[in-house]
Parts: structure tokens; C-alpha cells; sequence
């Protein structure tokens, strides 16, 4: 599936670092410092991307970056019809500030499909019977 992208200034083409991988790793397009023990900084990643109807995107942390520094960023949604640019807040849950270079990898995007459904009232969900077993 081809995804129209839109790289801006000092921004990087996120990309697939391994042929299994699910998710496009990003790059930071700015520099940052992410305060330490709880601090969070928003970090641009330098591009639009033209996520399709029916899919969504997902910014999830990278395993390494949340080991080696305890910098994460915080999961992000982005619909089919968000066009403007993406970026990550950082949260540092470390005992010292994490400073972000310029084309650092700060978190990947996962594109997957997104299913839409109808909700029906049923009435209260507290009254449902349940099994011995079931809880309540």
C-alpha cells in the first residue's frame, strides 16, 4: 500500500529498519531536552503523512530508547483525515534530562487498519445475568 508523505524542513522519511518490523521508525526534526522524573517535551518528527480511510496510525515508543534512557513517548492516535504535522511528546521517567539530537530515532508509527462499528443500546450493563463463576 503506497502512503502519500510530505517531508519538512530538517525532517527524515520514517522508514522500516528491518524486513519483519511492523513499525516505521521516526526521527526527531528538532533538538530537545525531556526533563527528567516525569517531564515531557513535544518533538517534532519533520513530516505530514496521508494516513488512508479504514487505517490509522499509531505512535508507540521504541523498546531501546525506553531501556537505555527511560524516555518514551506517550501513545498517539492519528485518524485517516489528519493532515498536519506529526509529532511525539516524550515522557522521561529517568533520574536525569535526555537530551534529543537532531535526527535522533525518538518512536515508530504502526499503520494498521481500524475497524468502525455501530453502537446499540441495550439498556444497563450492570444488570447483566452472569454464571456462578462469572463475578458479582
Amino acid at each position: 500500500m503506497d502512503v502519500a508523505i510530505t517531508v519538512l524542513h530538517h525532517g527524515k522519511i520514517p522508514q522500516y529498519t528491518t524486513p519483519d518490523a511492523v513499525g516505521l521508525e521516526c526521527y526527531a526534526s528538532e533538538p530537545a531536552i525531556v526533563p527528567m522524573r516525569g517531564g515531557r517535551v513535544q518533538v517534532q518528527l519533520g513530516f505530514v503523512i496521508a494516513i488512508p480511510a479504514g487505517f490509522v496510525g499509531m505512535i508507540m515508543p521504541l523498546e531501546a530508547m525506553a531501556i537505555r534512557d527511560g524516555v518514551f513517548p506517550l501513545p498517539r492516535t492519528i485518524d485517516a483525515g489528519y493532515r498536519a504535522p506529526i509529532s511525539a511528546l516524550l515522557l522521561n521517567a529517568s533520574d536525569w534530562p535526555c537530551e534529543i539530537e537532531t535526527g535522533a530515532r525518538v518512536c515508530q508509527l504502526v499503520i494498521m487498519p481500524a475497524a468502525r462499528v455501530s453502537l446499540g443500546l441495550i439498556g444497563d450493563q450492570n444488570t447483566a445475568v452472569r454464571g456462578r463463576r462469572g463475578g458479582r
